[in-house]
């Protein structure tokens, strides 16, 4: 009797407590919401799920929050099935939530019931009051400023290893470009980012573990964003019941978390390390808990902590770059005012600095304006903790009551118009004067994105990196829908078409054309003057370097007297000028010799005209310098110095030696070469390299000599291609055992063996050399003093 009285007391019990959370509880709030003049709609119990549904499977999952606020306006009642919610995009009701009333809200249900059921509640994201303050004091120092300009150089070279890439894919199409989907490639660019900067190990140089992660985070996001809509991910017990859905999420996170647990075991181990000048997250992680590390409950949140980091560090600015580059292709003149940014700012990789990046302004407002239009968070959902009240930004007083779900909808407050001119179009310049004060793709308050400043430097850095080298265009034919769940992302994969830039290509064209032309004509200018002027061969040759040093004045006068807008990025006014001629104002000759050059640079690739300019300046000059270096070849200047001083080879193998000449200039720079490694600043190491390169080709020649006379005439090809052959062999096998010795990312001694084994066999080398060829006579005449080799040599020379 008694155990019938307590199940029913049960079942009435939980009866009512459904009745209260689905239909009671609901009601209440919209009443109180509604009394006080707040608009919307409420279904019982299923609410608002239905119609989001239907947006979403029509492909337009903003267009449920576009309708409401044009019905409603910038704040809203609504409801997420049973949970009834106060939709807001107004920007004092939001600086009201998630700052002035900050104290009174927290997580929502939604973040602890998706995300805190996956990663935990005792993280950055989803931890409250004391815990949180101590996480973002705890890592605050990984992402301050100096800390984050230590870690350009490893953006850099993560950056730079995927657009090698990218070109290799170029090359190896005759149509020279590739086809690649930007939101896989962004994803797994920026996960390589964030596992090198924060965690301190690139795993994009293991294949497998770079593509099983990103493999594993996009099917956890995927199936987040179905139970979110399908209620399976928020309603209690459902949400841990064993759904097909379920058992994919618990799978990918535990092949995540096997990844996660061996990047924090190396670091434990000692094999990796930060990558920055301070610590970076691993660093404060493992000191905050080095007393307890063998406390599960301290690994626990160690884990939690990079797996947070993982998900949604990567995830984020991975949607800024694809949105970005999808917003770049689709409007040509802010692409190319972006690209002509770039290109004047950095001249080079190695340009690439905090002080560089800093004058990326257009950049800045484009990545700005992209996160305007497609927020990586579009929605911040909060629950209020206590009763407080709100103001909106006309002086309306709204009462929110303890319980209310509160939607900071940053999307709509980035495209209303009552915020925006023209919110829709993509329009950086509206970034260019200063921060538009209803930007909000961080949040603010104590609750704002601790890593923004990181987001924002390594999206920098990737989009001026890829606009530097390459063009871009979208394919057409492809559909371009946002997909919302946590995030805001493509849908779709995003396929553009990936090409070198021409400039490069016709730069070199130039130079390697000039120098050809140089060559040609040093050589005819010599037979001229030897042949019809009778002029000395020592005499003709001093007329070419003349010639040469004249070159050279004329090319540093050039230089002296171009302007210095050729770095500079010009307006599109100005760059229009070149195109729009007055055509009264010219002469039929000058008409025709602009429209040639117009039509010249059209057809060679060179679309913009600053671009133009700037590549026909630079051949100008490359022409001068190639031919005046084609008239001073290495063979013809051997020859001169035959001629004029009878600086024969004889003579100076005679006097000096070859095999001398070859140990004795080698082994200082080998010594050179050792001692790199064990300099202590970069002063003395940089000093020891200049000093090994400044003798270390000096037996090239003495090489190439030995092996000449050392054989018949008719023996002189094969012997130098023997030789040749088995250096490049040699050259082919130590770059495997290099590579691995590399690998060292403490930097301890194995870091510095290359060079010392390295300058040790060329050591080793030097005394074989001489000790296996006969030097008892120093002046090794033994090599000279053959009839048929110095017949050679006299016949070769004579033959130049």
């Amino acid at each position: 009797m008694w155990l019938i009285l307590i199940l029913v007391g049960l079942c009435v019990y939980f009866i009512y407590d459904l009745i209260q959370f689905w239909i009671i509880k609901p009601w209440h709030v919209h009443r109180a919401l509604s009394l006080q003049g707040v608009r919307g709609r409420h279904t019982p119990i299923v609410g608002d799920i239905l119609r989001i549904r239907q947006a979403i499977r029509a492909e337009k999952p903003l267009s449920y929050s576009i309708d409401a606020s044009k019905e409603f306006g910038d704040y809203y009642r609504m409801s997420l099935g049973p949970i009834p919610g106060f939709n807001i995009s107004d920007p004092s009701l939001i600086v009201g939530v998630l700052k002035t009333n900050a104290h009174c809200y927290r997580k929502s249900i939604f973040m602890q019931s998706i995300i805190g059921t996956l990663i935990g509640t005792d993280n950055l994201l989803i931890s409250e009051n004391v815990v949180h303050a101590q996480c973002r004091r705890l890592l605050s120092p990984v992402f301050q400023h100096q800390n984050l300009n230590s870690m350009i150089p490893m953006m850099i070279e993560i950056t730079s290893n995927v657009l090698n890439k990218w070109a290799q894919c170029i090359n190896k199409n005759e149509n020279r470009m590739t086809t690649i989907d930007v939101r896989e490639e962004m994803s797994l660019l920026t996960l390589s980012m964030i596992s090198g900067c924060v965690f301190g190990k690139n795993i994009s140089k293991d294949k497998d573990i770079h593509e099983k992660m990103y493999r594993n985070v996009t099917v956890i996001l995927n199936e987040i964003e179905k139970r979110l809509f399908d209620m399976t991910a928020i309603l209690p017990l459902i949400n841990r019941l064993p759904f097909p859905s379920k058992l994919r999420i618990d799978k990918s996170m535990q092949d995540l978390r096997t990844i996660v647990e061996s990047i924090i075991d190396e670091r434990k181990k000692g094999l990796t390390r930060s990558t920055a000048k301070g610590p970076d997250l691993l660093d404060q992680l493992l000191t905050r808990h080095d007393h307890d590390q063998t406390n599960q409950a301290a690994v626990e949140k160690i884990y939690e902590e990079a797996l947070t980091f993982i998900i949604a560090g990567h995830e984020t600015t991975s949607n800024l770059m694809a949105w970005t580059l999808y917003n770049l292709a689709c409007h040509p003149e802010v692409y190319r005012h972006c690209q002509n940014e770039i290109d004047s700012v950095l001249n080079n990789e190695d340009a690439i600095d905090s002080s560089t990046i800093s004058l990326l302004h257009y950049t800045e407002a484009v990545l700005k304006e992209s996160l305007r239009l497609y927020p990586s968070i579009p929605l911040l959902p909060r629950t209020a903790i206590e009763d407080n009240t709100l103001v909106t930004h006309d002086g309306k007083h709204i009462r929110i009551s303890k319980g209310t779900e509160v939607i900071v909808n940053l999307y709509m407050l980035h495209h209303s118009e009552n915020y925006w001119l023209d919110p829709e179009k993509f329009d950086p310049s509206r970034f260019d004067q200063h921060q538009a004060d209803n930007f909000l793709p961080f949040s603010i308050g104590f609750r704002s994105c601790i890593g923004q400043h990181f987001a924002m430097l390594e999206a920098k850095i990737m989009l001026s990196m890829i606009l530097r080298r390459f063009h871009i265009e979208l394919v057409p034919g492809q559909k371009h829908v946002p997909d919302i769940a946590i995030t805001l992302r493509p849908k779709y994969a995003m396929w553009i078409r990936v090409s070198l830039r021409a400039i490069y290509g016709w730069y070199n064209f130039f130079g390697y054309v000039s120098t050809a032309l140089g060559a040609l004509s040093s050589g005819y200018f010599i037979s001229k003057l030897t042949e019809n002027y009778q002029f000395h061969a020592a005499t003709a040759y001093q007329s070419i370097l003349i010639a040469y040093a004249i070159f050279g004045a004329v090319k540093t006068v050039i230089y002296l007297c171009l302007s210095r807008q050729i770095e500079t990025t010009l307006s599109s006014d100005s760059e229009s000028i070149i195109l729009a001629t007055d055509s009264s104002s010219q002469g039929a000759a000058k008409k025709l010799s602009t429209h040639i050059f117009h039509w010249f640079n059209e057809k060679f690739g060179l679309r913009r005209p600053t671009s133009r300019r700037t590549v026909a300046k630079l051949c100008c000059l490359f022409i001068i310098d190639a031919i005046g270096g084609g008239f001073v070849m290495q063979s013809m200047i051997i020859y001169w110095f035959h001629e004029r001083f009878q600086m024969n080879i004889e003579m100076l193998v005679g006097r000096i030696g070859a095999i001398n000449t070859m140990v004795i200039t080698h082994i200082p720079s080998n010594i050179f070469l050792i001692l790199i490694p064990f300099m202590r600043t970069k002063t003395s190491a940089v000093a020891m390299l200049l000093l090994r390169f400044s003798i270390s080709q000096m037996d090239v020649p003495a090489r190439q000599t030995f092996v000449a006379i050392s054989v018949d005439n008719n023996e002189r090809s094969a012997a130098g291609g023997i030789t040749n052959l088995v250096r490049s062999v040699g050259l082919s096998i130590s770059p495997m055992i290099v590579g691995y010795l590399l690998q060292d990312s403490q930097k301890t001694v194995l870091f510095a063996l290359p060079f010392v084994i390295g300058g040790g066999l060329k050591l080793f080398y030097d005394i074989l050399l001489y000790v296996s060829f006969d030097v008892s006579n120093r002046n090794q005449s033994t090599y000279v003093k053959d009839a048929r080799i110095n017949h050679g040599i006299k016949k070769n020379n004579q033959n130049i």
